[in-house]
């Protein structure tokens, strides 16, 4: 498995040189269903104890711990271009680094045959930007 990673500037980021505890998070999911994203999700966060549900303008996932926030929900996309979840959170995880744990979302999502893209952003403790904003491409 070959990791991408792109900076908002275009400079490749090494992994080795980065020790970030907390980031900021959002993303997007092209295709699937509301199944196969919580399915993800329920892997990815170890636990089924998370809010999914339907909603009237289509699905909704909620999860909130102290150190992981993550908000998904389905959204409009382009016509004919089917269906779109974006998701957003914050991830400060003292027992596994934040950064991997993303890219391995991002790999669940590759395995479920889902395309995902996440941009993430360290941040400190008040949530304020402490570094350049990263992609993570499948």
């Amino acid at each position: 498995m070959r990791r991408r990673i792109i900076s908002r500037t275009g400079a490749a980021v090494a992994l080795s040189s980065l020790r970030i505890v907390r980031v900021s998070f959002y993303g997007d999911v092209k295709h699937g269903t509301s199944r196969e994203i919580a399915g993800v999700f329920e892997k990815w966060l170890a636990t089924p104890e998370f809010s999914a549900r339907e909603r009237m303008f289509g699905f909704e996932l909620t999860y909130e711990v102290p150190t992981v926030y993550v908000y998904c929900h389905e959204a409009i996309g382009p016509r004919g271009a089917g269906p779109l979840f974006l998701f957003e959170g914050t991830l400060g995880d003292e027992t596994a680094d934040p950064i991997e744990r993303l890219h391995d979302l991002v790999q669940l999502f590759a395995t479920a045959d889902l395309y995902c893209v996440v941009d993430y952003t360290p941040i400190d403790i008040d949530d304020d930007p402490i570094g350049n904003e990263v992609t993570i491409l499948p």
